[in-house]
């Protein structure tokens, strides 16, 4: 057998080298390397080679009458859950002392999702405002396992069919129009909903088709156009890596790396690709890539509040090297015990599964346990867990006072969901205020309601991560953006609104449109007032407040995790927008003054996570608010120029 043909299914040393970009592309992305934003499209590379190496077995397999559903799905889940359990279950044991009730009982949500293969749909349905900070889920990373095998389920009985009616060019054609027809679908459902194309399956199998097609066609260049693809492909997984801005575009973030991995593919036989990627060092790290995947993001998670306080050079290599290590241990003591080389045999082969079988099913029962009781409250003190699970309750009260998903949206709320007649409306009855923000517009709207809404009608438009700037050069939040901030200012501007509130989770930079959208505004004879900027802290403050177990001394340390420079760009903030015309409402030294609350002096929790706030904190920011007006909103008399 040839051990460097693609099509034989023989081992391909360049191959594993491709692992090892793929993994340090993610590791670098987690750890927060600067130098790799876009690290994340390494996972975009394991579905290519993941596509390459189950279409070439099967394929081979199929050609030679031997192919068994069953067997390959024996293999592949000897392949992945055991070490993925491992996981889970070191997870659950970490968690039971570091995790609060409410990120334990998400925690065992999640691991019953991720041991059914059904992560990645889980986590679709779980992120955005109402659902916590995604740098603090420790099994998030396992959405990718939920992807790959949903695929592994589905794209065999696909080849079956197609090989039966057209052997290999059925095959490969079918892979390929799947393939054609998911980017389409990627590509038309981006702008609406980038979660659903970043999770959930449909829209990644023509990543998976571009690993198939080479991998069942033994596609195989070589001498100089061979070591020109290899170049090639790895210079695109590299760039991309290096510069994606990870807004979801498919073309580049999705599409670009995994055209340069098929590349790579087709080139495996030069000698670059020999040399620089099948050497011992890229070959061995490779191996381990799918164990140090598995332990790195939990690890990440977990050690979070140390590693955030160290300089980058300390806290970079040593959570690499930790990574390699622990990824080492379980590469070693699962992962490689469980896999079906040729030479096991098949009574063993059944008691392994039979051991995995088992072994699932006790993390599931033991996973149960934690949503089911609350997520073991008993671990810290009872009066400060019901203090932190007010703020969680009351959530979906928030939501129905803000006008969630009808008025305020995020991501996978669509566009057309919107409804202008009612989010922008004037009551005749009484002045209108219209608040424009991004999901800090569900704190102030709230707040404001809750506190003046007989003497204001508060019209409300916000998007969750969309800054309410004018359509211009400066491009930031999702996808539709720039097509809502056109929507919104345009309805202000035609239903006769005189005053406008902006409020949003400023970062610097963002003065400058900011400016110029409040200069816009004041041509057109509005008064606008901006919300300035807000506390904002590196720890989830209700969970830090569970961790310290009392809530005087959260109230004393919080200020310690205040974000860095929030002072000074505050007043380069307010400089900016009263040199545009606004009036800035200065929110910051309320928060933190000498001090930094985690409570209202009502006793309640000001904060559901690093910087939105409860209805307590709602209540507290409309009251600055309104004293920063001087008791009450400006209402111009002229009706706007149109």
């Amino acid at each position: 057998m040839d051990k460097s043909n693609p099509a034989t299914g023989g081992y391909i040393a360049p191959l594993d080298g491709l692992r090892a970009v793929a993994i340090l592309a993610v590791l670098l992305f987690h750890v927060e390397s600067p130098f790799f934003k876009g690290g994340f499209v390494g996972v975009d590379v394991f579905f290519v080679i993941s596509g390459f190496i189950i279409t070439r077995g099967i394929a081979a397999e199929l050609d030679q009458g031997r192919f068994s559903y069953r067997g390959f799905l024996a293999r592949r889940m000897a392949r992945l859950v055991p070490a993925l359990l491992a996981t889970i279950t070191a997870s659950a044991a970490a968690g039971y002392f570091l995790l609060t009730p409410r990120q334990l009982v998400e925690f065992g949500n999640s691991a019953l999702a991720a041991a059914f293969s059904v992560s990645n749909i889980f986590f679709y349905f779980h992120t955005g405002y109402f659902d916590g900070n995604s740098a603090l889920k420790p099994l998030l990373h396992t959405w990718s396992l939920g992807v790959e095998e949903q695929f592994y389920l589905v794209w065999p009985l696909i080849a079956i069919l197609a090989y039966r009616l057209a052997r290999l060019r059925g095959l490969v054609g079918a892979m390929a129009a799947l393939g054609v027809v998911s980017l389409v679908a990627a590509v038309v459902a981006e702008p609406r909903s980038p979660d659903a194309v970043f999770y959930l399956t449909p829209f990644r199998v023509f990543q998976f088709s571009l690993g198939a097609v080479v991998g069942a066609t033994g596609w195989r260049l070589s001498g100089a156009a061979a070591t020109a693809a290899t170049v090639a492909g790895f210079a695109a997984i590299l760039v991309v890596s290096m510069i994606a801005p990870g807004a979801g575009s498919v073309l580049l973030d999705m599409l670009l790396p995994c055209a340069g991995a098929a590349l790579f593919l087709v080139g495996m036989s030069s000698p670059v690709a020999r040399l620089a990627f099948g050497n011992a060092v890229a070959t061995a790290v490779g191996r381990r890539a799918y164990s140090v995947y598995l332990v790195h993001w939990p690890l990440i998670v977990f050690t979070r509040p140390i590693w955030t306080k160290q300089p980058e050079w300390i806290a970079v290599p040593a959570l690499i090297a930790a990574s390699f290590a622990l990824g080492e241990i379980l590469h070693r003591a699962v992962e490689e015990r469980f896999r079906f080389h040729n030479a096991v045999p098949s009574p063993t082969r059944r008691r392994r599964l039979l051991g995995v079988g088992a072994a699932q099913a006790v993390v599931v029962a033991v996973c149960v346990i934690f949503p089911l009781s609350g997520g073991l409250p008993f671990r810290f003190d009872a009066n400060v867990v019901a203090l932190v699970e007010a703020t969680q309750i009351e959530r979906v009260e928030i939501g129905e006072a803000s006008d969630y998903g009808r008025c305020i949206l995020n991501t996978d709320i669509p566009l057309a969901k919107f409804d202008p007649a009612y989010c922008v409306s004037v009551d005749p009855a009484k002045p209108t205020v219209a608040v424009l923000g991004d999901s800090f517009g569900i704190d102030t709207v709230t707040g404001l309601r809750d506190r003046f809404g007989s003497r204001y009608h508060f019209a409300n438009a916000s998007y969750a991560g969309c800054p309410p700037f004018q359509p211009g050069p400066f491009k930031a939040g999702p996808p539709d953006c720039e097509r809502f901030n056109r929507l919104r200012l345009d309805l202000v501007a035609k239903s006769g609104i005189r005053t406008v509130l902006l409020t949003g989770n400023w970062t610097p930079g963002q003065d400058v449109p900011l400016a110029e959208t409040i200069a816009g505004l004041r041509q057109k004879g509005l008064t606008v007032y901006v919300v300035g900027v807000r506390a904002a802290f590196d720890r989830n403050v209700p969970d830090l407040v569970v961790e310290l177990g009392n809530v005087g001394t959260a109230n004393d340390v919080l200020r310690e995790h205040l974000l860095p420079n929030r002072s000074a760009f505050d007043q380069t903030m307010k400089a900016a927008v009263e040199k545009a015309g606004g009036i800035y409402l200065p929110v910051l030294t309320a928060q933190c003054g000498l001090a930094c609350p985690a409570t209202a002096p009502t006793g309640e929790l000001a904060y559901i996570d690093t910087a939105h706030l409860s209805r307590a904190g709602m209540g507290l920011l409309a009251d600055t608010i309104l004293e920063r007006t001087g008791g009450g909103f400006r209402i111009p008399q002229s009706t706007p120029s149109r």
